[in-house]
């Protein structure tokens, strides 16, 4: 329950600081969290490893790792920041090739679906495409305790973006 009242606290301060200063903090705390989660910071290694190859200096790819902890702050900060910023304005912050393959589809009555990875923040770009007026359905993991999943998913539907747990 911990983590559940952790999220909550961060997501007030998140929302009522400058965007700047929020992410300045994400920056330290994502640089605290690889320094303190052993168990997450040497999967992330591992799997990082694999993706620079068995020739990488060890320095490089701990530096890749420290970005990706920090990259996974910063989206946080934004995901806290959702109910704040316009689907047209995160618009802004987002680059979407072709989207008139999506619209014609959705527009001649068909449904599309869209596989992405996880290639910078995919919270932005499907939380961006509400101001296309297009409806959305993500799939996303549970989280325990069950108060912190219905709080993320408060926080990602805020503008209709409907979020459809999974599980096996």
């Amino acid at each position: 329950m911990w983590r559940y009242w952790l999220f909550r606290l961060t997501g007030w301060v998140v929302q009522h600081l400058p965007a700047g200063v929020s992410y300045g903090a994400a920056w330290l705390g994502g640089w605290l969290a690889f320094q303190l989660a052993a168990g997450a910071r040497a999967g992330v290694i591992a799997n990082l490893r694999h993706v620079l190859g068995p020739s990488a200096n060890e320095a490089a790819v701990r530096r890749a790792a420290l970005g990706a902890f920090r990259t996974s702050a910063y989206n946080y900060v934004d995901m806290f920041r959702i109910p704040l910023v316009s689907p047209q304005a995160l618009m802004q912050r987002t680059t979407v090739h072709h989207p008139e393959r999506i619209l014609d589809a959705v527009a001649g009555g068909k449904g599309v679906v869209v596989c992405t990875v996880h290639h910078g923040n995919f919270d932005l770009l499907v939380q961006a495409s509400q101001a296309y007026n297009v409806a959305v359905t993500a799939l996303v993991e549970r989280l325990d305790p069950p108060e912190l999943f219905d709080l993320i998913l408060k926080l990602r539907g805020c503008h209709g973006l409907r979020l459809l747990p999974v599980g096996p």
